[in-house]
C-alpha cells in the first residue's frame, strides 16, 4: 500500500472505529449490517484495508451517517506541480 493509500486508511479506519464505539456496537453488527465479515472490520479499523466507495456507503448505512464522516481528517498530499512540455516551433 502506498503512503497516500496508507494514511487514507488509518484515517477511515479510526473514524470507522469511533462511530461504532459512539453507537455502541461490535464490528460483528456493523459487519451484518454491511453484508460483510467481522474480520473485514476489523481489517478496515486498523488501517490494513482501505475500502471502497461502495463499501464505504456500505458501512455508512449500517451505522445511519453519511460516507464523509469516514473521511473526515483526511487532507489531500501536496504534489509538485507536473513538468511543462515545450511547444515545437512548426
Amino acid at each position: 500500500m502506498d503512503k497516500s493509500r496508507s494514511i487514507a486508511g488509518k484515517v477511515v479506519g479510526t473514524n470507522l472505529r469511533a462511530v461504532r464505539a459512539e453507537m455502541e456496537l461490535t464490528q460483528e453488527q456493523v459487519a451484518e449490517a454491511a453484508r460483510t465479515t467481522a474480520q473485514y472490520v476489523q481489517e478496515v479499523e486498523r488501517g490494513a484495508k482501505l475500502p471502497s466507495i461502495t463499501m464505504l456507503m456500505r458501512f455508512a448505512g449500517a451505522v445511519g451517517i453519511a460516507p464523509a464522516r469516514f473521511l473526515e481528517g483526511l487532507t489531500v498530499p501536496k504534489t509538485p506541480p507536473a513538468p511543462r512540455r515545450s511547444r515545437k516551433k512548426k
